[in-house]
């Protein structure tokens, strides 16, 4: 009788253990995971961008749109989880015009919490690694995020994508012809040349004769009057 409430006991404790283990997780998980809105309480001037290289008028234009984009948001002009989005892409566009870079990157992150589905910021994320902070292999994951989201075949993305391997990271020409026939199952009808022009004069810069002829077929199937 005595072992057997030993054992009701040592049982209990072991519960309760558990229990407290499962409710820190929750916790940490919780708090870990607390997404921090950037602050769009300040009214800018152009003081706050003394150190940009726009001329004065361009500061005075970016600086009014986006001290109304912030009053937007403030006053929730704009109800639909789209319009938001598209005002705080906006916003970081605009500081990244003012050379205000590193709040730039926080607002397309932030942005992208709010919208995870929309390839937009993960595309200017991308932009930025690679032209500007020169971290190419940021540049690729959010590239590859913003393709993997696109649904319509936005060339433009796909093609400063495929130039990353070309330019930058070390050459991956299937890579390159993958990326580049991803965006063509998305494309629609004659949106298609594009990336076939573009496969096209890589393989014959590359000189792959076979690969070059593939693709000037799909271009004709396309435009069968197209001028090489």
């Amino acid at each position: 009788m005595k072992k057997t409430y030993q054992n009701l006991i040592i049982g209990g404790l072991i519960l309760l253990v558990i229990a407290f283990i499962f409710a820190w997780t929750a916790y940490f998980k919780q708090n870990s995971t607390k997404i921090i809105i950037p602050d769009i309480s300040k009214i800018y001037t152009i003081e706050d961008f003394s150190d940009s290289s726009l001329d004065e008028e361009s500061l005075q234009n970016l600086i009014k749109r986006l001290n109304n984009d912030q009053k937007y948001l403030r006053e929730g002009t704009y109800e639909s989880e789209v319009q938001r989005y598209d005002i705080w892409v906006d916003i970081a566009n605009l500081k990244f015009a003012l050379e205000d870079y590193d709040s730039a990157v926080e607002i397309w992150e932030y942005a992208i919490t709010l919208n995870n589905s929309n390839p937009l910021a993960f595309a200017n994320l991308a932009n930025y690694y690679k032209s500007f902070a020169n971290d190419y292999e940021k540049a690729a994951y959010y590239y590859d995020q913003a393709i993997q989201k696109d649904n319509v075949g936005y060339y433009f993305d796909y093609e400063a994508y495929a130039e990353l391997y070309i330019r930058y990271l070390p050459e991956d020409p299937h890579r390159v012809e993958i990326i580049m026939l991803d965006g063509v199952a998305k494309a629609v009808g004659n949106t298609k040349l594009n990336f076939y022009l573009f496969l096209y004069n890589y393989w014959n810069e590359k000189g792959d004769s076979n690969k070059t002829a593939q693709y000037k077929d799909e271009i004709l199937k396309i435009d069968a009057n197209y001028q090489f």
